[in-house]
């Protein structure tokens, strides 16, 4: 994924960009709308500076509402885990890895299948924790980093977007890899980069499996 990292990054231009904001957000959802204190809301707020200042990272769909996994025009979060290192861009067996780990500790809500965990060495008190967190779905999180010992001690994060399936270069998920911007500092909101500013042939994948999935 290297070069097609780089391939998006030339398109966004060097920070300042001097992109429209608003081609990479839409109107807010309704259930944004709706809850006052709906974490989400400040996406809007911090959108220009996100888009003008905002660090490249390959994500990972850790977690998606159902409704992105389907054909539609509903924006929903989703949980992310993410990096800015180009060793990881090169090879991002590590995103994957590390998006299974969480979704073990999703599965797990039980006492017994935590207890597995801890039986294993997969779970220590910060890993419970997180376990807590990812398994409850209002929960949003902005750059926090996952625990050291479930990524080999390399630096990755996780993160809240909302994805709006109009931007992405098929009106639903089709892949897990997604290049997101990433604000470099409080409160650190991340945004999906629109399809129209991904590489070319990383948006023609998507394509080609959006008309396969047609026909």
């Amino acid at each position: 994924m290297l070069r097609e990292m780089q391939e998006t990054l030339s398109l966004l231009q060097a920070a300042p960009r001097p992109l429209p904001a608003t081609h990479f957000l839409g109107d807010k959802p309704v259930f944004v709308k709706r809850n006052r204190k709906e974490p989400l809301r400040a996406l809007w707020p911090h959108l220009e500076d996100t888009v003008r200042n905002g660090r490249l990272a390959l994500a990972r769909v850790v977690l998606a509402n159902d409704m992105l996994w389907n054909k539609g025009s509903r924006a929903a979060p989703a949980e992310i885990v993410y990096s800015f290192e180009r060793d990881v861009w090169l090879d991002p067996t590590l995103l994957t890895t590390v998006q299974e780990r969480l979704n073990e500790l999703y599965d797990a809500k039980t006492p017994a299948q935590l207890a597995e965990l801890t039986a294993l060495g997969t779970a220590r008190p910060d890993t419970l924790h997180l376990a807590h967190d990812i398994q409850d779905d209002y929960s949003r999180t902005f750059h926090v980093p996952v625990p050291a010992h479930l990524t080999g001690g390399r630096r990755l994060y996780r993160g809240t977007p909302l994805i709006f399936p109009r931007l992405l270069p098929a009106p639903l998920l089709l892949g897990k890899l997604l290049p997101v911007l990433v604000l470099p500092h409080p409160p650190h909101h991340c945004v999906v980069v629109p399809a129209a500013l991904w590489a070319p042939t990383w948006r023609e994948r998507w394509e080609q499996v959006w008309k396969d999935v047609r026909e």
